[in-house]
């Protein structure tokens, strides 16, 4: 006896359930990918951040290693700190909840998520104020946003330190 395909009920009792299961499994690779889509987006966002953190610090490293304090106009640059940064803090290193300790060699990225990056440098940041000029031993905060900075190698309290000038635009 013959079985035809087109003629054949048989497995058609478990149609239903073959369905079931292959939407289940649909399902579980769209939300599998829509977290690892998610988490490379967050990891990018971090890299971005590292990024324009980095490009501070550097130029933070090179006038405080060319050592002549209030000479010259400094350097500036443009970054672009992104959304998944809470704060980035230049000069101080974490303290209890949103206090921050003064020292002058740390800086910090704290990120949306939670998470914290702590690194040390050998220059010393200060905070300059743009009003007045003059740069205090105070560290430097800086939030999401677009920033014009100029650092510049100033005394401050008898230290050499790489002072941040300059706000968000």
């Amino acid at each position: 006896m013959k079985i035809s395909m087109l003629h054949s009920d048989t497995g058609v009792d478990f149609l239903a359930m073959r369905t079931v299961v292959v939407m289940l499994i649909a399902a579980a690779l769209i939300a599998m990918s829509a977290v690892y889509v998610n988490g490379y987006v967050a990891g990018f966002s971090k890299d971005k951040a590292r990024q324009e953190i980095n490009r501070i610090t550097e130029a933070s490293r090179a006038e405080y290693a060319e050592s002549c304090p209030d000479g010259g106009d400094g350097v500036s640059i443009d970054v672009a700190i992104p959304q998944c940064v809470r704060r980035a803090v230049f000069g101080g290193s974490p303290g209890n909840g949103s206090m921050i300790r003064r020292d002058a060699h740390v800086y910090y990225v704290e990120y949306a998520d939670g998470s914290c990056e702590t690194h040390v440098l050998d220059a010393r940041f200060a905070y300059g104020n743009d009003t007045g000029h003059v740069a205090s031993d105070d560290p430097v905060v800086l939030y999401p946003g677009s920033y014009l900075l100029n650092v510049k190698a100033e005394t401050v309290n008898g230290s050499i330190m790489a002072a941040i000038y300059g706000g968000s635009r």
